[in-house]
Parts: structure tokens; sequence; C-alpha cells
């Protein structure tokens, strides 16, 4: 199993365990996304900070997810379901992301 350095400093994590950096941040949005799913039955669940001047947010924590590949990924506001997200300002699900019309599918590849 690989371990990779988080960019901004904290504990490395192991690939796979789909968590950034035991900042006190994403200890804190690891719990809420866990009783996000816990209490909505999602499958998946994934966020990140909106960077501070920028409209975009980085995901940085993941849940229920199967690869880390959308972990770090840049997403723009208005783009896929997290940039949905970040122009609403609120957090924003689909019933089936890959069919879904509410939502563009920029990312779908990442």
């Amino acid at each position: 199993m690989e371990v990779s350095p988080p960019p901004n400093g904290g504990t490395p994590r192991r690939r796979g365990e789909h968590v950034a950096a035991d900042t006190a941040e994403a200890v804190e949005m690891r719990g809420a996304l866990v009783r996000l799913r816990r209490a909505t039955g999602l499958p998946v669940a994934f966020g990140g900070l909106v960077e501070p001047g920028r409209a975009q947010v980085r995901i940085s924590e993941l849940s229920g997810t199967a690869t880390p590949a959308l972990s770090a990924l840049a997403v723009s506001s208005g783009n896929g379901l997290g940039g949905k997200a970040v122009a609403l300002a609120r957090p924003c699900a689909v019933t089936d992301y890959s069919a879904s019309r509410q939502i563009s599918h920029e990312y779908d590849v990442a």
C-alpha cells in the first residue's frame, strides 16, 4: 500500500483510506460526512473547504468511495455536483449521479 504525504502537512495516510491530513477541519469534515451518509443513506459523500478568494473547492475528504480518484480534485463553482454545492453555498445530492441532468459532468473521468 502506497503512502502519500498530504499537500498541506499533517499526518500522511495510506492510499485507500481516502482522507486528508488530520487537521481539526479534516477531522470535523470526516465526521460530518459519516453522519450525513448514516442519516440519509447516501452511498458516497465528499467535501472540502472553499479556497479563500477562489470560487472552487478542493476535495479533501471522501466517504464511501471505492477509490481515491477524487481526492485533491479542484472543482470550480457551478461544475459538477461539488461545484453546484459551491455555487449554491449548501450541500447538494443527486439520486443517480451518472444519469443526473441536474449537474454537469466535467469531472466524470476523474
